[in-house]
Formats: C-alpha cells, sequence, structure tokens
C-alpha cells in the first residue's frame, strides 16, 4: 500500500512538473495531478483530465503500465499478511472433521429411526 501511495505521490509530482509549460490546470493545482495520476494508475480514465504534453502522457503510460501490478502486489501482501497461521489451520481442520462426525452421527439416527419405525409398522415421516 506503501508502494501505491508513494507512486501516486511521484506520478502527479511528475506530471505536474511535465504539464506545467503547456497546461495552467495541471500546474497550479496538484489535486489535479493526483488524481490524474490514480487514474492512470488504476487504468480507469474518465476523460475529466488528461495530460497535454508528451512528457505527461509518457509518464501516464508508465503509470498506466504498472499500475495493475502495483495493486496486485498490494492486494497479495493484504493476504498475506491475513493467512492463517498453522495452529489457526489445525484448528480449522479439526472443527471441519468434527462437524462431518456429527452430520455422520445425525444420518445415522435418522437411518436407524426410519428402520425401527419401519419395522414396527409405525407411519414415516419423511423430513
Amino acid at each position: 500500500a506503501q508502494v501505491v501511495c508513494l507512486s501516486v505521490c511521484c506520478g502527479g509530482y511528475l506530471i505536474r512538473v511535465a504539464e506545467a509549460p503547456g497546461n495552467a490546470a495541471h500546474a497550479h493545482e496538484l489535486s489535479n495531478n493526483l488524481w490524474l495520476a490514480c487514474l492512470a494508475l488504476t487504468t480507469s480514465h474518465y476523460g475529466d483530465v488528461a495530460p497535454l504534453t508528451h512528457y505527461g502522457r509518457a509518464i501516464c503510460v508508465v503509470l498506466m503500465a504498472g499500475g495493475p501490478v502495483l495493486l496486485m502486489a498490494a492486494a497479495l501482501s493484504l493476504c498475506a499478511a491475513l493467512k492463517l497461521s498453522p495452529l489457526e489451520q489445525q484448528v480449522t481442520v479439526t472443527l471441519s472433521h468434527e462437524r462431518a462426525r456429527a452430520r455422520v452421527r445425525l444420518c445415522a439416527v435418522r437411518l436407524m429411526q426410519f428402520l425401527f419405525r419401519k419395522n414396527r409398522g409405525m407411519s414415516i415421516r419423511v423430513h
């Protein structure tokens, strides 16, 4: 996540420097540059801001090419942080085995009840 934020900030600043000679809107407002860097990083341009100079476009292309990779790396690091420890994995496996045993016991009890009622001639209710 820090790399993504750093990319947005550096990309926004570089766009500001590259666009300053040809685009007054980008030169005066850093927020426009950061917005453009975010749009380029996520490859979801809305068309509200766009680079006018070739250098600004080149910076946006670099951000567009590296953006999905950086976002994927941030998502993978988040998944790694949320990964279960070996002890938690063991507890999860044990609980799933216990649930399976309980289901088998319940099915066995229902089968025994069915057979008992069938042999005694009682009415059979199917669940």
